[in-house]
């Protein structure tokens, strides 16, 4: 049985690498809530990946900031994410897993 709803939202892990000195990396992330985007937007994912972000990140859990306090989400706060690249990079690899179901053949 499928439920056809007006809006599907789901949490999912974002992943990525942070770049550090002497050509080190250190792994990190956060769960991200997003809602499903319609898949006119989606197949400019790669042309726009910000904004399509902008649109499908509802949300998420265990982003902290310097003082490990956790950071609330709002607009302003997606928008500073975003401005990262590897952190855009790792929302929309994670979006794109979950919509497609490669995420779930990784595991």
């Amino acid at each position: 049985m499928f439920v056809l709803m007006k809006e599907h939202r789901f949490s999912w892990p974002v992943s990525f690498d942070v770049p550090m000195e002497h050509g080190a990396r250190v792994a990190q992330g956060f769960t991200a809530r997003f809602r499903v985007l319609p898949q006119s937007l989606v197949e400019d994912i790669s042309r726009r990946p910000a904004e399509l972000m902008a649109e499908a990140v509802v949300g998420w859990e265990g982003v902290l900031d310097e003082a490990a306090n956790p950071v609330p989400f709002s607009a302003a706060t997606l928008s500073d994410l975003l401005d990262i690249p590897f952190i855009l990079v790792g929302l929309a690899q994670a979006y794109a897993d979950a919509v497609s179901g490669a995420g779930a053949r990784k595991n």
